[in-house]
């Protein structure tokens, strides 16, 4: 099959559309975008059921192939454990996005969009056994139509974004036959263990997540670099996009011993925050999607700046209600679209000046040293996630029966957002008269980040990488994705200081680099906003607007093999924005 890159190598971007055979071309390429008049706010707001784990797999996985499979930590006194067993499926299904329309063909884990929900506990030594916070293995099942029709290709791989994982479990791009023909260019690209790669329909792949603070193989445990809200998701090299935008993603949560998911304070007395839990913690991931007449997803394979829908989704209902209480709820927003930015605004009407409070407790790289209290709005590029606490129980809210999630930020194309504007309504809250006992409350301190010292960026190895467009595609230091070329060799546990440059002139790249958090030192030669800010965030994502520069410091720890860093726009990724580093032992 002729891919994007052969297209791109051979110089016929603009000519893609005529050559590619008719199952890799986009679907309903040229019917433009229907702008659908369905009713708002008449469907519940969905939610993914929980996974739970399976007590076998057959054939057993085989623990050969990953790093620190049975590792017995001798610094927290862990003995060996085994892994919690999870099994999923990835199929085609009928997805029903609103009332009005009918069943649509969509890819899901286990035929749901989002998929299933994974929650899992990562806990020191004193609390490991009463939650039993063990590592995870999830074998997928690759049960995709060979044959299918429209956008999308059955070849996939998972990545977990935001986890400090092995490059086997990683999602790395390619497929397996790409990675090895990389072995003769360098060896320590597979030793001793291969990176993980894209299957076929019919096959199964195991992911293996130790579930362990960053430093443990060298005895230097950050407990306070654990992420809250990640999320799983397709990564197959040049055709991420489409397969994300056809359903191929779900929520990944992590708790431990400070945010337990137990507002009561029962579980780990002393230590928990007693955050929002259970039926108020929720999940919501937003994206933007195109319909036909007949209800069907349209996308343009070819839409290489950044694909950009006109109906707006939430769980996978377009614009749906969801019934609240009168008290504190917890909300994880994943900005699950393609290339679309969203700026956030809790309001009384859409459009209203009247606009609604809330503290920030999180970003994608875990909860915050301390919330951010008092804010009426966030930006949410591709990929990032930002948890909000809101207290529908405030005397801000009296008399108000509806609250409405809106996205005030207008888009017309995949360079970037254009400014505020006329907003549009995402999600509804309806407010009820109940106002139950609240037991959950955002203390003044979360989870405490050190900012990186000194001492630590002494010495250390600087890298520069800019982004940029280049001859239709998009490129980083002027060089188009190889995943036999590495463009940094780094040693295992080391430390380095990167500056991201934005050369595209006025596109936004959300970049986004695999295996650990970001500290964010610098933007544009200034400090950081609190909510990137080094000592009170992390990042896994990091976004750079028009001519920007950033400068980020991240450890490179425990596990070597190779890794990818990126821009999440993901047509920008699709079409070559992605480079490989590699961690090699020392």
């Amino acid at each position: 099959m002729l891919t994007r890159r052969a297209v791109l190598k051979c110089g016929l971007v603009a000519a893609g559309a005529a050559l590619l055979p008719s199952k890799a071309t986009r679907s309903y390429a040229d019917i433009r975008l229907p702008s659908l008049q369905l009713t708002p706010f008449v469907d519940k707001l969905p939610f993914p059921p929980d996974l739970t784990p399976v007590s076998s797999l057959d054939p057993a996985p085989n623990p050969a192939v990953h790093q620190y499979f049975n590792f017995e930590d001798t610094v927290l006194g862990l003995p060996p454990l085994s892994p919690l067993l999870y099994e999923v499926d990835q199929t085609e299904a009928l997805h029903q996005f609103h009332r009005d329309l009918p069943g649509t063909l969509i890819w899901g884990y286990n035929g749901s969009l989002p998929g299933p929900t994974f929650k899992v506990y990562q806990v020191t030594q004193a609390t490991y056994r009463e939650v039993q916070a063990r590592p995870v293995l999830v074998r997928f099942h690759n049960h995709l139509p060979q044959d299918h029709t429209g956008f999308g290709v059955p070849v996939t791989t998972i990545h977990f974004h935001g986890g400090h994982q092995e490059p086997y479990s990683d999602g790395f791009p390619g497929a397996l036959a790409d990675i090895a023909s990389c072995k003769g260019q360098l060896e320590r690209f597979f030793a001793p263990f291969p990176p993980g790669g894209a299957f076929e329909p019919g096959a199964f792949f195991d992911c293996y997540f130790p579930l362990r603070d960053p430093g443990f193989s060298f005895g230097q445990h950050e407990v306070n670099d654990r992420p809250a809200t990640l999320w799983y998701h397709d990564h197959l090299l040049d055709f991420t996009g489409p397969n994300v935008y056809k359903g191929l993603a779900g929520f990944f949560l992590v708790f431990d011993e400070l945010d337990t998911g137990d507002e009561t304070g029962t579980r780990f007395p002393g230590t928990n925050m007693r955050l929002p839990s259970d039926a108020f913690d929720v999940p919501l991931v937003i994206q933007d999607k195109a319909f036909d007449a007949q209800g069907r997803l349209l996308f343009d394979t070819f839409e290489h700046d950044g694909f950009l829908g006109n109906q707006f989704v939430v769980n996978g209902t377009i614009q749906p209600f969801f019934e609240v209480k009168r008290r504190k709820y917890r909300f994880r927003l994943l900005n699950g679209s393609n290339a679309r930015v969203y700026q956030l605004f809790l309001s009384q009407a859409p459009n209203s000046k009247t606009v609604f409070h809330f503290d920030q407790i999180a970003t994608e790289g875990g909860l915050l040293s301390a919330p951010i209290r008092g804010i009426d709005n966030f930006r949410l590029h591709p990929a990032e996630r930002v948890e909000i606490v809101v207290d529908f129980a405030d005397p801000q809210f009296k008399g108000v029966t509806a609250v409405y999630l809106e996205n005030r930020l207008q888009q017309d194309n995949g360079r970037g957002p254009d400014g505020l504007g006329a907003g549009t309504p995402l999600l509804q809250f309806r407010l009820l008269d109940e106002r139950p006992e609240d037991p959950s409350r955002v203390p003044d301190t979360l989870r405490r980040h050190n900012t990186i010292s000194p001492a630590e960026l002494a010495g250390v190895t600087r890298r520069t990488f800019e982004f940029e467009r280049s001859n239709g595609a998009w490129a980083i230091n002027g060089q188009f994705v190889d995943l036999c070329a590495p463009v940094a060799q780094i040693p295992v546990n080391a430390t380095e200081r990167w500056r991201l440059v934005n050369k595209s002139g006025g596109w936004v790249h959300p970049v986004h680099i695999h295996l650990s958090f970001l500290h964010v030192l610098s933007r544009n030669g200034q400090v950081p906003p609190l909510n990137e800010r080094d000592g009170n965030a992390l990042k896994d994502t990091i976004y750079l607007g028009p001519n920007d520069e950033v400068e980020i410091a991240f450890h490179f720890r425990d596990f070597t093999g190779p890794y990818v860093f990126h821009c999440h726009n993901i047509e920008h990724e699709d079409m070559a924005m992605m480079a490989v580093f590699n961690v090699h032992a020392v």
